[in-house]
């Protein structure tokens, strides 16, 4: 599966698990949401897209787990009629 963004770069999802580069990738389901966790030693990653208003919206949550520097962010895309 693919996900593309106006002005990002093409992003493509393997669903289960696999190797890249250094990074372990899992992509699924969870609880109606497309979730992609990587790990890279203590480094941990999680992205959640999640449909909203019957499909309207979607809510892309990344967060970020380092040692010592979590980061998490929330974008939400409308879709234009």
């Amino acid at each position: 599966m693919g996900i593309r963004y106006d002005g990002v770069v093409y992003r493509d999802i393997t669903w289960g698990e696999r190797k890249r580069d250094l990074w372990t990738v899992r992509a699924g389901w969870a609880e109606g949401d497309l979730v992609i966790r990587s790990v890279r030693g203590r480094t941990k990653g999680r992205e959640s897209f999640a449909l909203e208003r019957n499909g309207a919206l979607l809510r892309v949550t990344v967060s970020i787990e380092t040692d010592g520097e979590d980061v998490r962010s929330v974008r939400v895309y409308r879709r234009n009629p």
